[in-house]
């Protein structure tokens, strides 16, 4: 709530958070450098913790954003934390969000996350949603002739 308050960009907040800020989404301030609060190291029981206040924060950031402009970047960016927020802690929550009509978000980066996390139906899906049928198919190809891979 106090980063709500003070109005601080997402991507400062996100970076407080190993491995969740997206590669071309640069914080403003680097809240670790320019605070006088020592900031832990995040791990285990921690690291879950401050993903699921994370998680709460965009989503309320998500639901105070504007939707009727398609290209913004800041609901597109909001929505890609959020999903490798989900793909951490929670990934069967991945497809309903993917699911979501009309979701914007920055393909390439949703395309890294779920390639990253060996999350293949979520990307064929993914794919569908977005209209890139043969991209769809492809995931699918590779699916069907991996033996490893549980079958849908």
């Amino acid at each position: 709530n106090i980063f709500t308050e003070l109005k601080t960009d997402i991507a400062s907040v996100v970076n407080l958070i190993p491995g969740i800020l997206l590669k071309d989404f640069k914080p403003l301030i680097n809240l670790k450098l320019e605070s006088s609060v020592q900031f832990p190291t995040l791990k285990g029981g921690d690291l879950e913790i401050a993903v699921a206040n994370l998680i709460d924060y965009l989503t309320d950031i998500r639901f105070s954003l504007p939707r009727t402009d398609p290209n913004n970047l800041q609901y597109k960016t909001t929505t890609n934390i959020l999903l490798h927020c989900y793909i951490l802690t929670n990934p069967q929550i991945v497809l309903p969000l993917l699911s979501l009509p009309n979701n914007p978000s920055l393909v390439d980066e949703i395309e890294q996350l779920l390639k990253e996390h060996k999350l293949y139906k979520e990307l064929a899906y993914y794919y569908l949603n977005k209209q890139r049928h043969c991209q769809a198919i492809s995931v699918l190809k590779v699916i069907e002739n991996d033996l490893y891979f549980p079958r849908f």
